[in-house]
């Protein structure tokens, strides 16, 4: 039974700490050895890596709070804004871009492909950021910064902690339900370990503690959720309709519109 044990909890380990090094900017311990299994696994731990980042950004946040109410004795809407300000930094820096760069690529190969499968994944390759990137990485940022701001305002810091949960588990979710198109991308390994029956009945389990619990306790807010159900349906039609399935920038782009959208909505409900 141990010698079982040990090797299944090192594999778990493993993709943990893979699914942070890949998904955030976190330190984590080197790995010397690392194979597809571990990187496949480490998609597991997604939905984790978006508590962690929740973790970082609403503790940073109450720190500051106290920190804030200890030095001036009471916190003005100044003090609550420039808190929020620091939870939206920490939530976009902790990432390290990586989604938005998907979400940049998209916007530029949405509109430069015209419809067409091969040239719009030609653009999505190409590392120039054309304007449209500019413009959608920009309003993406704005909508969730203004977003982060009135939730610290209202000193309402749950969903600064579950809404990155929530938006992984949507990108997550791609990959169980979607077709992968770049054969040759980094999401290959992710998606080939979802079409084993056992691993994806373990991507399964945590996609749907990755939403049910967040769910739960942000049900007061469930007209937010259930129109970030809807665009997270309708953002799938449209790379199905133009792809036949998805990319890993597609998945970046997902992850970034459905926090977005769920910081503004969630700010505007609750």
């Amino acid at each position: 039974m141990a010698a079982e044990t040990i090797p299944t909890i090192e594999r778990h380990a493993r993709a943990l700490a893979l699914s942070v090094g890949f998904f955030t900017r976190l330190p984590t311990k080197h790995l010397e050895t690392i194979e597809d299994q571990d990187m496949g696994r480490a998609l597991v731990y997604l939905p984790l890596v978006g508590l962690i980042i929740g973790l970082l950004a609403a503790g940073g946040s109450l720190l500051l709070s106290a920190v804030l109410s200890g030095w001036h004795g009471s916190l003005t809407a100044v003090h609550l804004s420039l808190i929020g300000v620091t939870a939206f930094t920490l939530v976009t820096l902790v990432s390290g871009g990586l989604h938005l760069d998907g979400l940049g690529d998209c916007a530029d190969a949405w509109v430069g492909g015209l419809g067409d499968k091969e040239r719009t994944l030609t653009i999505m390759k190409d590392p120039v950021c054309g304007p449209m990137a500019v413009m959608v990485v920009v309003l993406v940022l704005v909508i969730k910064a203004s977003a982060v701001v009135g939730l610290a305002i209202s000193e309402n810091w749950l969903p600064l902690l579950l809404i990155p949960v929530l938006s992984r588990s949507a990108g997550m979710a791609l990959f169980l339900t979607t077709n992968y198109v770049r054969p040759k991308g980094l999401g290959q390994t992710f998606s080939n370990f979802c079409s084993d029956a056992v691993t994806r009945y373990e991507c399964c389990v945590a996609l749907t503690a990755g939403v049910v619990i967040p769910a739960f306790l942000l049900a007061s807010a469930w007209p937010a959720l259930g129109l970030a159900a809807l665009v997270w349906h309708g953002l799938r039609q449209q790379t199905v309709k133009r792809l036949d399935g998805f990319t890993g920038d597609v998945c970046g782009a997902v992850i970034e519109i459905i926090e977005a959208l769920l910081f503004l909505t969630v700010a505007l409900f609750i």
